[in-house]
């Protein structure tokens, strides 16, 4: 074969053009020291978070606004709490109202129930008391401070009423509502007549 014949068949191994595969990217593999360098930039940044040092903290945390005892600030360690505690309730509702409408409902009534009433059974009563829960986390909600769209904390009543009321207040008040109770009264109603 001569070597024009080769350079034409793309070399003496070659198994012609229509064999050959497309190029596949490597994947560079990092060295230890890479690695350690990339997580210890990460943990840099992490602690530096955490820190809540003054230059990672948005403005409006570093400065106190002028607020009335009855306002309550969105960034506050009571609101956290209050949150983790609605997020909880939320959460058993969530994982409780199926199982208890699965497995706990007496379809036929109880007898104990209908001369006691709705207060009888102890999981109705935690049930009322989630759903008080619920109606005071709105209550807060129509009074907590807010960041508008040029970084303010809006702290006037009437603005976070309405700001409020056009965002969360259908949902809130929507979760509020205690359909069992309603249900168990419209139940008893239907029994007396």
């Amino acid at each position: 074969m001569s070597e024009s014949d080769l350079m034409k068949s793309g070399g003496a191994g070659s198994r012609g053009p229509e064999c050959r595969s497309p190029p596949t990217p490597r994947a560079e593999l990092l060295s230890p020291s890479k690695v350690k360098d990339c997580s210890q930039h990460v943990t840099e940044k992490v602690t530096q978070v955490l820190s809540l040092e003054s230059d990672v903290l948005p403005e409006y945390k570093l400065q106190v606004p002028d607020t009335t005892w009855l306002i309550l600030l969105h960034y506050s360690t009571f609101k956290a709490f209050w949150d983790w505690i609605i997020l909880l309730l939320v959460l058993y509702t969530a994982v409780f109202t199926p199982y208890s409408a699965t497995f706990l409902l007496d379809v036929h009534g109880d007898l104990r129930q209908r001369i006691c009433g709705y207060t009888c059974n102890p999981l109705n009563v935690v049930d009322l008391m989630v759903d008080v829960l619920f109606i005071v986390d709105i209550v807060i909600n129509l009074r907590t401070t807010y960041v508008d769209k040029n970084d303010e904390v809006v702290t006037q009543p009437s603005r976070i009423a309405k700001h409020y009321i056009k965002g969360w207040f259908p949902i809130d008040l929507f979760a509020a509502i205690p359909f069992d109770l309603l249900i168990f009264r419209s139940g008893s109603d239907e029994k007396q007549l």
